[in-house]
């Protein structure tokens, strides 16, 4: 074992030297955070999961517990006032507890959240779909699985469909939801994908240990496999951008959608690989804890500058002026202010 990670530690080696490596003078900007708590009505604050922002909104997934039991619930936080409105799901269904994991928006004016039930009597797993006009659940699309409960991690939407991660190691399978047939199915792999994200024609899936998958979306076929031992990832720029599951080694490369090869990279000269990543406006934000910063890159130019925050930063979005960020050290949402 120790001999095929140093074999592996070696490949890596020798595709980042193959690289051009970006090396631009660093920038550290200083900035003020606004703390927001999510809490009820008598003080218990709740742990925020999931950040997604869709429509001038943040919204958050929330598992709480309610007399001793998961009680799951989606936050939306108004970007103009930071008004936190609470929606509770398990409301929903005559269900005693259930949990609430990944989240995404199919561009028009639905959210998808990935909802498992956890009663005594009931163990199910299904994917609820939230109108943001009345931010109320529309439906609950039950999934009849044959394996063992799945366990969701991230979602993605791509070509009319919800794909959903399932981390349960027995599996070994991604699920797609069909808007429109209002159909389930699976994909076998040979991994368990955790982490998604769509460039438009292919859907790319990590596992975060060695393998990313290129996926067809339309055929719900996989294309190609790839050796990569890669976090979350993100498209933006004609590439897959990730950081590397390799401590002592705060990267962030490019990998091509075309040959599945790494064509750039920067090295921020960190000491661990990188958390929480998000692309917008041909940008990309990438959070380290243990350095206490998120680093800033312009895709344009591919400058980029440290920012320097209070908390160690886990995930991360941006509404369009703002960064928003979880952490690692408390159940609070900073709002970091350029």
């Amino acid at each position: 074992m120790k001999t095929f990670l140093i074999s592996l530690l070696l490949i890596f080696a020798g595709l980042f030297s193959a690289c051009s490596q970006t090396s631009k003078p660093l920038d550290e900007t200083i900035v003020s955070e606004t703390i927001i708590t999510l809490n009820d009505n008598v003080g218990n604050s709740f742990e925020p999961d999931f950040l997604y922002y869709a429509k001038d909104n943040v919204f958050v997934t929330i598992n709480a517990k309610q007399n001793e039991k998961d009680y799951p619930l989606l936050a939306k936080i108004d970007c103009n006032n930071n008004l936190i409105t609470y929606l509770h799901l398990i409301e929903f269904g005559d269900w005693q507890s259930g949990v609430v994991r990944g989240i995404c928006f199919d561009g028009q004016n639905n959210l998808y959240v990935t909802f498992s039930v956890l009663d005594s009597m009931i163990n199910e797993f299904g994917l609820m779909e939230i109108n943001l006009d009345n931010f109320n659940v529309n439906n609950y699309y039950r999934y009849f699985y044959s394996g063992s409960l799945p366990q969701s991690d991230q979602i993605s939407f791509a070509n009319q469909q919800v794909w959903i991660t399932d981390i349960n190691k027995q599996n070994r399978e991604l699920i797609y939801f069909n808007i429109q047939s209002k159909n389930f199915g699976s994909l076998k792999t040979n991994c368990i994908p955790h982490y998604l994200c769509y460039d438009g024609i292919y859907l790319w899936a990590s596992d975060g240990l060695k393998s990313l998958l290129k996926i067809n979306p339309i055929t719900n076929s996989i294309l190609s496999q790839y050796e990569y031992r890669i976090f979350n990832i993100v498209y933006a720029n004609q590439g897959i951008w990730a950081s590397p599951y390799d401590m002592n080694d705060g990267k962030l490369i490019k990998i091509d959608i075309i040959s599945g090869t790494i064509k750039d990279h920067i090295n921020f000269g960190q000491i661990q690989s990188g958390s929480g990543i998000y692309t917008s406006n041909n940008k990309i934000w990438i959070g380290f804890a243990q350095g206490m910063c998120i680093y800033e890159v312009n895709l344009s130019n591919m400058k980029y500058k440290r920012i320097k925050v209070s908390f160690p930063p886990n995930n991360i979005v941006f509404d369009g002026e703002r960064l928003w960020a979880t952490n690692y050290s408390d159940n609070n949402i900073r709002i970091i202010h350029f």
